[in-house]
């Protein structure tokens, strides 16, 4: 890209007639999009006989960021829909992070799954008045349900390494459809909450909601390569859930990156891949049915995620696993 802009004068800049076709949005699905930034400066080097100022195209700045269309309905888009606020706001941690898994390597020190669970729900927001903790915004999606028939999301940013305090950015879907775009805005994430508000959607989290967090994982916009990371679910059905990745996070990643989702940025390859979690998970499904299904599908895809489910006031969390039979949910509570 540099090479077009070397022969553009600063009196030609604004008469550039260069043009680029625009990809944005011609694949369906997560798209990151990079972008460079070049200004025209005089490197205060002199040349020639005249001794005459050095201009160069220089680049002042480069960052990335995700971008999402994905569709819902189904077992499609992010809870069956994508969001995020796209909104930047400051004292926050901007992406990606040192390791291009996030966060530089994960801590042999980090709470256990279970204790993460529990301390999150009194962890404060910062960029809200009056306070709000992440609880308040788990009984936020759950009691807006019945009366606010959109698909709504929360993300949640850390605003320091130690991930005790949160910022937020929220959006609304459309009315009564089924998914929520997003744009990350090159934010670090540490937590994903969000809604299935009618009985026509998923009781338990969508495909896409998997990927979704792969695509933030793999990016590197998690600290502790996705060890304290947590994506939460209420719906409509009744059912509060959590996903955490499964420790060590790189378990996963392999499965992730080389099997399962590869291709996911093409509608056939989606399709097929949505077809095979619907054999197991689908919208005529009671909750226990999905649950099953569930389980036995991150089991047989090598996913390395875990599945939490809490009661009613989210005072109370159990780890989901399988029997050794592997044909009925066995519930583990946490401590």
């Amino acid at each position: 890209m540099k090479s077009e802009f070397i022969g553009i004068t600063a009196a030609e800049l604004a008469q550039s007639n260069i043009e680029y076709t625009n990809l944005l949005g011609k694949f369906r699905g997560p798209e990151l999009i990079c972008i460079d930034e070049y200004s025209y400066l005089n490197t205060n080097d002199l040349v020639g006989a005249g001794n005459q100022s050095f201009f160069e195209w220089v680049i002042t700045g480069s960052y990335c960021f995700w971008s999402s269309s994905d569709g819902g309905g189904g077992s499609d888009g992010f809870g069956n829909g994508s969001s995020s606020g796209g909104s930047s706001i400051g004292g926050i941690l901007t992406g990606p992070v040192d390791s291009p898994h996030g966060g530089g390597g994960a801590s042999a020190n980090l709470p256990s799954p279970c204790q993460q669970l529990n301390d999150n729900n009194s962890k404060p927001i910062a960029n809200t008045n009056p306070p709000k903790t992440v609880l308040s915004n788990l009984n936020d999606l759950t009691s807006q349900m019945a009366t606010n028939p959109t698909e709504r999301m929360y993300v949640l940013s850390p605003d320091t390494v130690a991930e005790n305090q949160f910022v937020e950015n929220y959006v609304p879907g459309p009315l009564n459809g089924g998914d929520v775009e997003f744009d990350l805005s090159n934010l670090v994430v540490s937590i994903l909450m969000h809604c299935h508000y009618d009985l026509s959607l998923l009781s338990i989290f969508s495909l896409s909601d998997i990927y979704e967090m792969y695509a933030i994982q793999s990016a590197g916009y998690m600290l502790n390569e996705g060890q304290t990371f947590t994506s939460y679910l209420v719906t409509a059905q009744g059912t509060k859930y959590a996903i955490k990745f499964a420790p060590p996070a790189r378990d996963f990643q392999t499965p992730f990156n080389e099997n399962f989702f590869i291709g996911w940025e093409f509608s056939n390859v989606r399709d097929a891949r949505e077809d095979k979690y619907e054999e197991s998970v689908k919208q005529t499904n009671t909750p226990a049915q999905n649950e099953l299904g569930f389980l036995k599908f991150i089991k047989d895809q090598n996913l390395g995620i875990e599945l939490y489910k809490a009661d009613d006031s989210f005072s109370q969390w159990s780890k989901l696993t399988l029997n050794s039979g592997g044909r009925a949910v066995l519930p583990v509570p946490c401590p």
